[in-house]
């Protein structure tokens, strides 16, 4: 969770690649989406669905109006784009409706099938033009973007009783690794779920017997 909170609040755009869209990782798709907008990161979030075995758009379309148009994480639109190499519009793609941020569903298909043919070349030029519309880069700094991530993320699971790292507390003296000054053991909180949402209580017999998402202002 630290790893995926720390590449979602440091990169300019994030590309999430999936394959026939699961359960598990509906909810994963799910918990990110809501750290975006919890954070109110103002970066694009696109998801590549990489339906590699799919080779006929027909299939492709099953799949999108039985799976991803059904899914309870998302509120989808299609649109249309007109390719800037081809100037022909050529495949479609989905973006999320009602939300704060930009999110975009996108479809690869099997590479040089009448599918791949349909959506791939609009997926890459998409992308591509995404990238270069990013505005406001700024240099990284992987080591002081971990050292502001973790003393960001102490305030949230470390408990109340335990002093939140600042950066006082980090030894500066080798710039090629993080390491803290005199640590100490410390006592976490929320940490009751994975990345995924399951319960880490499992293990000890307790499963709830429930789970929750959000969609359009309220909760299932």
């Amino acid at each position: 969770m630290f790893l995926q909170n720390y590449i979602m609040n440091n990169s300019d755009i994030l590309i999430i690649v999936v394959g026939i869209l699961t359960y598990s990782e509906q909810k994963l798709l799910n918990r990110i989406k809501t750290e975006i907008l919890r954070a109110k990161q103002n970066r694009p979030l696109y998801i590549i669905h990489n339906l590699i075995t799919y080779t006929i758009v027909e299939q492709v379309e099953d799949y999108i109006n039985n799976y991803l148009l059904k899914s309870a994480t998302f509120t989808l639109e299609c649109g249309h784009k007109i390719s800037t190499k081809t100037q022909t519009k050529s495949g479609v793609y989905y973006y999320e409706k009602n939300v704060e941020v930009n999110i975009y569903h996108l479809i690869f298909a099997n590479e040089g099938s009448q599918a791949g043919k349909y959506y791939n070349n609009l997926t890459l030029d998409f992308l591509e033009n995404s990238y270069q519309n990013v505005i406001n880069l700024k240099p990284f700094d992987i080591i002081e973007t971990v050292k502001e991530r973790f003393i960001e993320v102490s305030k949230e699971i470390i408990e109340k009783t335990e002093k939140p790292f600042t950066k006082n507390d980090f030894d500066n003296s080798n710039n090629k690794y993080i390491k803290l000054i005199n640590h100490k053991n410390i006592t976490l909180k929320n940490c009751l779920i994975d990345e995924l949402g399951f319960s880490n209580l499992i293990t000890n017999g307790f499963e709830p017997t429930y789970n929750y998402y959000q969609k359009d202002n309220k909760i299932y």
